[in-house]
Formats: structure tokens, C-alpha cells, sequence
């Protein structure tokens, strides 16, 4: 599940920059094929999401256990890296749909 998405036409792989580009839009063509399909990201980002989510603040309630000295900088450091990894992650978990299945389920 974690690799970059792929036409759902023709199968040809998008790099991570197009991928980070092409995700704010609806509707997109494929540079190769020149086929319509969707983007579909919510559902795929749940679970890496919660999970990184759960280890920040694991994290988090570790260091304040084992700190003699209470650092909310330090805790807030952490949690900005967590959320970074979050959303460099998030075109991984990226899916492309073709515009026939997108149909069907209306």
C-alpha cells in the first residue's frame, strides 16, 4: 500500500511532485494517455494518520514521564516533526480513479 499512484488507465506511475500537485485538484488528465480520472487520498490517509497520531502522543506522554525538568518546547518540536512526517507521507497513500468508476457510484 505505501507507493505512489498509478493511472488507472494505463498504469503509468506519477512521481511525488506531481502527485503533491495533482492532489488539490478534482478532475485530472493523464500526461500520458490523456484519459480523465479522480483523486481519492481521504480514505488511505486514515490509518497512517492515526497511527502517527497514537505514536505522537505516545511519544509526548513518555518524554513527560521520564523528564525531570518539563520542556513544552521540546514536546512541541516532536509534534511538528510527527505531522510533518504525516503529510509527506500523505501522496503515498494517494489513489487515482478512473472516471467510469467514479460514475458508477453516483
Amino acid at each position: 500500500m505505501f507507493r505512489l499512484p498509478t493511472c488507472p488507465h494505463c498504469g503509468t506511475v506519477y512521481r511525488y511532485g506531481d502527485v503533491t500537485r495533482e492532489r488539490k485538484k478534482k478532475n485530472h488528465t493523464c500526461y500520458h494517455c490523456e484519459r480523465p480520472f479522480s483523486v481519492r487520498h481521504l480514505p488511505g490517509m486514515l490509518i497512517p494518520s492515526g497511527i502517527g497520531i497514537a505514536l505522537c502522543i505516545l511519544t509526548n506522554v513518555l518524554l513527560l514521564d521520564r523528564m525531570k525538568v518539563l520542556n513544552l518546547i521540546l514536546l512541541f518540536v516532536i509534534t511538528l516533526l510527527y505531522i510533518g512526517l504525516i503529510i509527506l507521507a500523505s501522496p503515498f497513500f494517494t489513489r487515482f480513479k478512473s472516471g467510469d468508476e467514479t460514475k458508477r457510484r453516483k
